[in-house]
């Protein structure tokens, strides 16, 4: 499965620069990394912890293929996206 060009961003609550930041972050994390759903755990402990050393501690990662969410973010705290076609990535700060 090849990683798309640009991550998708299917809703964010962020700033720019730190939109730009994430994705980066996101991006990655991916790279090297098998797109399987035994992995997608420690992608996430990954990500958040790199999301955690950047914007302070308290960030929340889900990764994966099918998951539904309802959650309650700071301000400025919240990005869903893809990086590869069918996997998801959820961010946010409570």
């Amino acid at each position: 499965m090849p990683m798309l060009k640009e991550p998708i961003i299917f809703a964010e609550d962020l700033s720019v620069e730190a939109e730009e930041e994430i994705k980066g972050v996101v991006v990655e994390a991916f790279k090297g990394s098998p797109v399987v759903p035994t992995v997608f755990s420690e992608l996430a402990n990954g990500i958040r912890s790199e999301v955690d050393k950047r914007f302070g501690r308290g960030w929340n990662v889900v990764v994966g293929k099918s998951f539904g969410a309802y959650v309650t973010q700071k301000l400025k705290c919240y990005v869903y996206m893809s990086v590869y076609t069918g996997v998801s990535v959820l961010i946010w700060k409570a």
